[in-house]
């Protein structure tokens, strides 16, 4: 069901009125208005809403979703430079079949400096995943925080598709990321890997790692000499 008392289109704004989509349990709700304006706000509130539904997108890059969202946003000058005040709750959430903890997201605008402050939390262990903030105006932002465990390394082989394949272990990034108004971002931390084996399809070999720590320095990763074996025992330094 779709129910909306008005929606105006201009040449430097939509106004939405009201507008609302239910179906199935889940609900959409938009209401404000878009522009350049910072005093011009365009609410959202989302209800049970099924990430499957973004899967038409997503499937195009290998990875299909599932879970749903609940939560509300609030977006100002969504033309320009926008600037997001939202509390959002993902559950149930997962990628290519892998489960992920349910996570929760929050989003302040912080008038003094002209800046969003961002953090997610991993609502099962408690730990906090993301925290930083994000300038709009400059494109400039701070994660002092990036804190993620157990990632299957699998959710990459869609990146490698027809290199390799049958990849099995999990990787851990306890790390910080920046970029300032101009340049490129730039993570500094150490990425942890563990259980690592792959398979490469031109060689149609499987190698394996132990377990290793690799420092990332502005962007530039340094692997430490670690001994990779192959499924039938040889073994080499890298």
């Amino acid at each position: 069901d779709i129910y909306s008392s008005d929606i105006v289109y201009g040449s430097e704004k939509i106004t939405i009125d009201d507008f609302l989509i239910i179906n199935n349990g889940q609900e959409l709700f938009v209401d404000g208005t878009i522009s350049t304006e910072r005093a011009d706000s365009l609410i959202v509130d989302l209800k049970n809403l099924d990430l499957e539904l973004f899967s038409a997108i997503t499937l195009k890059k290998g990875f299909s979703t599932h879970g749903s969202i609940n939560g509300s946003a609030q977006l100002r000058s969504v033309l320009k430079d926008p600037l997001i005040i939202a509390d959002m709750l993902m559950d149930s959430v997962g990628i290519n079949g892998i489960a992920a903890a349910p996570l929760h997201f929050t989003s302040n605008w912080d008038f003094g400096s002209e800046r969003a402050q961002m953090a997610l939390e991993n609502l099962r262990t408690g730990e906090r995943v993301l925290k930083g903030y994000f300038r709009p105006s400059t494109g400039a932002f701070y994660a002092d925080t990036i804190n993620l465990r157990n990632i299957p390394i699998l959710l990459a082989e869609p990146f490698l598709s027809g290199m390799v394949s049958d990849t099995e272990g999990t990787v851990d990034v306890v790390a910080n990321a920046y970029r300032r108004e101009s340049g490129n971002p730039m993570l500094n931390g150490n990425i942890y890997l563990s259980g690592f084996k792959t398979g490469v399809d031109f060689t149609n070999v499987s190698y394996s790692l132990p377990e290793t720590v690799l420092e990332v320095n502005n962007n530039v990763v340094s692997l430490p000499s670690v001994r990779i074996t192959d499924q039938e025992g040889n073994s080499g330094e890298l």
